[in-house]
């Protein structure tokens, strides 16, 4: 540990990484002493300027840390202006920075400095013209020596070194008045020029974000320090070690107010939502995808993890709005890899993981004993002893509860056989992915290929997918450059699986098979098919994903901060999707054939004015018109009754039933949008944005919408007054934002009256059936965009000399014209009408909080602290003319669970007091003891869906954090992730109820084991197995959960060693993901609300190994 930077001693109870890590917190924020007077040999200095004169930079200095510099003005006179972001460096490494490319140097006597000018010695002549041999030495921030470093001359790269493993470098003929570029991955090049030197050291910078750094805003990019809106870039280096086969999965519990879910079978796409629901159709929630500025349609797990380069959320109105209809629920911009920036050598990556993966908590069906204890619990009154029932009865014969003479075979057998080991494997993810990067003069280039292997951990469930990624741009005059973004991806999803919830329905007594390993059709004599029927079908299910971007950018002639881009992109995506079920059609043949095309394109006209006046004004002016199409087709074909199946689907005629469907749509956008930023000396912001969407799917009353905002910032740091205050504030910067968004859940003809054709008509005497039109929807030409008016306020800082960091979060909004279906008289021909209709109120809170908690030579450990919170509430719905009751107040709608005043996701139900006891002398009538005890609300003795349901709960969690914690000892990086969910008083509630079935089913079938009541267990949390209560009452339990989400251990090894054999990167690493659950959750899993239910998945653990290695 630093002794210059002491922390509190953490107490002794405290046992848990969350508490640990909330006390070293707030000791970083309450108790930061100051430094003392005289240095350490560690004293690290973290330092962010930019744009300022090395005396104002040794002024900062002075105040930061103590030092005191001495030096003649004219030693510094003419120097001009220097930016530096040094982070833990030493003081030697921030004197180099700032003198490179002078005649000075200096020395450093306790906290003394003083500056020399070196004496200039005539430079050593190398050939007859004069030019010089050039030798030096790279290292970073800290002074390491980097090897592996680009070396070239400006203006002809021909002319370039490689640093050897000390760092070094040499250049023979080179011109004394050429000027060096320094690039490497990874961080900050730099220009130095030569000016006669034979000598020419520098220290490169890590390019990591930080204040000054730049984030993708939305058809265009801004410094971070220059943002007004809410916009979080998410940190992938911290998660590309677990096994994620889609790249959103990185971001679970990463960025405040972001909800990604679980996933539970190979190659699925996570649910994900921003800032709670703003609709009442919790359908249409996900938040707007945006690929290198395209919106994107196509699969997330088409988009490789490895060819991602950043992801930028955009939460607020001010940040979204950019993109109008489409950004109520949120905007997730992510940015593919490019090229490099400067000239350089290619760069070959080459990465590869293999994950071995279980059920992190599975509900595995009863073996055979456990069956036959559960039948006889079932039919308690028989199967023991009255009066007490908790004797057996030695007269009860078990083979009379049964009605599937299988399970009575099974019995006499003695079969005891496991349905879910049968249907379950070992899960693996394997991953393989190659790139190459680099430029020349002209051209930059980023070139990848990945493949991606899937196995589940349930029999046929499986992903395979192939990846490849063409990024080029190349410039072809100073002011005119063109590129192309271009991407494949090829998804399997081949094979289908067994029918899990007959799986688990299974008795023990009974097997798949006969003697002659043929499936049973119903292995149990009843209603239930084989669940391994599926597993025979012959399935081809395959997606291609072609997707690329043409784009030229040209910076106006004579108009300096001028320029035009153009993109033009298309998405195609091809669907495949065809069986031969031999068992299907009643088990004489069914196969089909479905293939669907997906066409988007789109061409963006993006026109930019960026400026600097007089250093203190900047302006930023983006205008955009845009156009969209989208086109879909699809054929389909079935047939049945084969007489033989050898060719299945690639034979439909020979089926003596055939029928064909087709359909196809088509849909256009229009849209232009103008946003302006202005900023008055990095202090005073403001972005006013306005954006004018069209549809097609609306009629030409309401074809266009407008979605104006507007948002300003002061960032108070930068005054005067804040110059020398304790806490040496760093940042400090207030954010305010307000404006409109758009949300278009719209079918692109549901303005329409739209008419149907049928088969299924009989005119006249004739009893063939005859295609036949109706009517069937309703046409509604008033449908307008829903609306969501949103304010936002923000808080970001960072302080203690950059080593705790963060922002704070407040929003409010409220969406109104919500599109929904509402029910309407059958009369009238139709059950439902497509309106605008209702209000919907959002508020919260988020934070999040980084800190470095120590800061050694050979050790650090930092943190990550996000926390986010939502409240909504339904302010209308019908409107307040819907009061039928006449009690002034607007009903709400039941059948939908919609209630005034109340949040989305309110759970109306039955509220359970307990369970029937045997001695109870109060069971009504069609109840039994056992059974639920179910509160009378209107006191009328009876239990009825009008009068005893109230609102019990709610789906909705009160907050949810994440804890991150990264150990950094030498070449180790040991990072462990912690993720929660938590309901507090009845959130975050759902369905919790054993679905095991009653009376026959409860006997016949099987379960898994729970806590069910029987006469020898009153105190049962569940009530018994066989018999229903009249009313059908469903259990609902809180899933409040800690998850140890994501822990990873890698070493990366020194460069020095690399070099030596040829190598300029290596890293080695194991990781686990959803390792431990803390829950009092009886179920699958919390997160995804899958209880004690029969059609569960398990959420899957993961252990990872990986490397990656650079050429």
């Amino acid at each position: 540990m630093n002794p210059k930077l002491p922390l509190c001693n953490l107490p002794r109870y405290c046992r848990t990484l969350l508490s640990r890590s909330l006390l070293v917190l707030f000791a970083l924020l309450l108790g930061y002493p100051a430094y003392p007077a005289e240095p350490s040999d560690e004293e690290l200095i973290t330092l962010r300027v930019r744009n300022l004169t090395i005396p104002e930079i040794f002024k900062r200095i002075e105040q930061d840390y103590g030092y005191s510099f001495f030096y003649r003005d004219e030693q510094l006179r003419g120097l001009g202006r220097r930016s530096i972001q040094v982070k833990n460096a030493s003081m030697e490494s921030v004197m180099d920075q700032l003198l490179a490319g002078t005649s000075l140097t200096y020395k450093i006597d306790s906290r003394h400095i003083v500056l020399f000018t070196r004496e200039t010695k005539p430079a050593t002549v190398q050939n007859a013209d004069g030019t010089l041999s050039v030798v030096g030495c790279v290292t970073n921030a800290s002074g390491d020596k980097i090897p592996g470093v680009t070396v070239i001359v400006v203006g002809n790269p021909s002319k370039g070194a490689i640093t050897a493993a000390d760092g070094s470098y040499r250049l023979d003929n080179i011109d004394p008045q050429s000027t060096l570029r320094f690039s490497f991955i990874g961080m900050k090049s730099v220009e130095i020029p030569v000016a006669g030197r034979t000598a020419v050291d520098v220290a490169l910078e890590d390019s990591s974000i930080g204040i000054d750094d730049v984030v993708v805003v939305g058809y265009g990019t801004m410094r971070k320090s220059d943002l007004t809106g809410s916009i979080v870039s998410a940190d992938l280096d911290a998660f590309r070690e677990a096994p994620n086969v889609s790249i959103v999965q990185s971001l679970q519990g990463s960025v405040p107010g972001l909800n990604v879910g679980q996933v539970t079978s190979a190659g699925a796409n996570p649910s994900i939502t921003v800032r709670g629901q703003n609709t009442f159709d919790g359908g249409n929630t996900a938040p707007l995808l945006v690929v290198d500025g395209i919106i994107y349609k196509g699969n997330l797990v088409d988009l490789n993890p490895a060819g991602i380069k950043s992801i930028d959320v955009l939460k607020d109105a001010s940040s979204a709005s950019v993109y109008g209809s489409r950004a109520a629920n949120g905007v997730i911009l992510i940015t593919t890899m490019t090229g490099a920036s400067e000239p350089s050598k290619p760069v070959i990556t080459y990465s590869a993981s293999y994950s071995i993966q279980t059920p992190a908590h599975r509900l595995k069906p009863l073996n055979r004993e456990q069956f036959l204890r559960r039948v006889r619990d079932a039919l308690w009154d028989k199967a023991y002893l009255a009066p007490d029932y908790t004797q057996y009865n030695p007269d009860f014969d078990i083979t009379s509860a049964w009605i599937a003479p299988a399970n009575i075979k099974g019995f006499e057998n003695g079969t005891d056989f496991d349905w879910w080991d049968a249907a379950t494997q070992t899960g693996h993810i394997q991953t393989h992915n190659l790139s190459v990067r680099g430029a020349t003069d002209r051209t930059s280039y980023f070139i990848s290929s990945g493949f991606t292997d899937q196995l589940g951990y349930i029999m046929n469930d499986k992903y395979k997918r192939w990846t490849g990624r063409i990024n080029l741009e190349n410039k072809i005059l100073s002011w005119f450059k063109v590129g192309v973004q271009s991407m494949v991806a090829s998804g399997d999803y081949s094979g289908q699986t067994p029918a899990m919830g007959d799986i688990m329905r299974m008795s023990p007594l009974s097997v798949p098979r006969d003697e002659e390993g043929n499936l049973i059709r119903q292995p149990m004599d009843q209603n239930i098919p084989n669940p391994f029927e599926p597993t025979e079908i012959d399935d081809l299910n395959k997606e291609l994903n072609l997707m690329g971007t043409v784009y030229a950018v040209v910076d106006i002639p004579y108009v300096k901060g001028l320029s035009y881009r153009v993109n033009y992109s298309h998405d195609y995506r091809i669907s495949r999707r065809y069986t031969s079920d031999p068992n299907g059609n009643n088990y004489k043949g069914e196969a089909t054939k479905y293939n669907a095309t997906a066409h988007d394109w789109t061409i963006d006209n993006i026109l930019t004015y960026e400026r600097t006046f007089n250093e203190d004004h900047n302006v930023n002016v983006t205008l955009l018109a845009g156009r969209e199409e989208n086109e879909y087709e699809n054929t389909s074909a079935v047939a049945s009754d084969f007489s033989n199946m050898d060719l299945g689907y690639n034979k439909l005629g020979v089926a003596t039933i055939q029928k064909t469907s087709s359909s196809a749509w088509n849909e256009s956008s229009l849209y232009y949008m103008a946003r302006a930023h202005y900023g008055y000396k990095g202090r005073y912001l403001g972005t006013f944005t306005v954006r004018r969407d069209g549809f097609s799917g609306f009629s030409k009353k309401n074809k266009f919408g407008v979605f104006p905002s507007a948002a300003v910032a002061w960032v108070i740091s930068g005054e005067n007054f804040m110059k020398n205050k304790p806490l040496t504030i760093e940042f400090l910067k207030l954010r305010a934002s307000y404006g409109a968004t758009g949300n278009r859940t719209l079918g692109r003809y549901s303005t329409l009256a739209r008419v149907t054709a049928t088969p299924s008509y009989i005119f006249g005497d004739n009893n063939s059936p005859s295609i036949g039109q109706y009517i069937s929807s309703m046409a509604n030409e008033d449908l307008k965009w829903e609306t969501t008016l949103g304010l936002n306020l923000g808080l970001d800082f960072s302080i203690l000399k950059g080593r705790v960091s963060g922002n704070f979060e407040y929003y409010n909004t409220n969406t109104s014209n919500i599109l929904y279906s509402i029910n309407i008289p059958q009369m009238t021909g139709f059950s439902s009408i497509k309106s605008n209709i209702g209000k919907i109120h959002n508020h919260g809170f988020e934070f999040s909080i980084n800190s470095r908690n120590v800061q050694t030579k050979n050790f650090a450990w930092d943190m990550t602290l996000n926390f986010s919170l939502n409240r909504n509430r339904i302010v209308s719905i019908l409107g307040p003319q819907n009061d039928v009751d006449g009690d002034g107040r607007e009903d709400d709608l039941v059948s939908s669970s919609l209630f005034i005043d109340q949040p989305l996701g309110s759970i109306y139900y039955y509220n359970i007091l307990g369970i029937y006891q045997l001695d109870d002398d109060d069971i009504p009538a069609g109840y039994r003891p056992g059974q639920y005890r179910v509160e009378d609300i209107d006191g009328d003795d009876k239990i009825t869906p009008d009068g005893d349901r109230k609102i019990i709960g709610y789906s909705e969690p009160s907050y949810r954090f994440s804890i991150a914690n990264t150990f950094t000892y030498r070449n180790f990086t040991l990072r462990v992730f912690i993720n929660s969910i938590q309901g507090g008083r009845n959130r975050y509630m759902s369905a919790n109820t054993p679905n095991v079935g009653y009376n026959d089913a409860a006997t016949n079938c099987n379960a898994f084991a729970y806590d069910y009541w029987t006469p020898a267990n009153p105190d049962a949390e569940y009530a018994q197995i066989y018999y229903a209560t009249p009313t059908v009452t469903t259990v609902y339990r809180q899933r409040s959960f800690i998850r140890l989400q994501d822990v990873s251990l890698s070493y990366r090894f020194s460069r020095e060693l690399l070099s030596k054999i040829g190598l300029r990167d290596l890293k080695l690493y194991v990781s686990g993901k959803n390792l431990y659950t803390w829950t009092n959750w009886q179920g699958w899993d919390p997160e995804t609300g899958q209880g004690l239910t029969l059609n569960g998945s398990p959420v899957l653990r993961s252990w990872t190994f990986g490397v990656e290695i650079g050429f």
